[in-house]
């Protein structure tokens, strides 16, 4: 049977030392605020994956 060792490890350490994750460098709290994006006139997002939907069903 596959278990994770024995310890105190989260599932976060365990991708870290396997190397299938990064360690964080810094607290996500510091960041900036998002940039905010100006309205292009285009279509938004939830349009355009609304458009694909109907494009796939018959």
């Amino acid at each position: 049977m596959l278990v994770p060792l024995p310890g105190r490890s989260s599932v976060v350490e365990r991708l870290i030392a396997a190397g299938k994750a990064i360690p964080a460098r810094g607290r996500i709290e510091d960041l900036p605020p998002a940039l905010k994006l100006e309205d292009d006139g285009g279509i938004s997002v939830s349009e355009a994956l609304q458009e694909q939907r109907q494009e796939r069903l018959p």
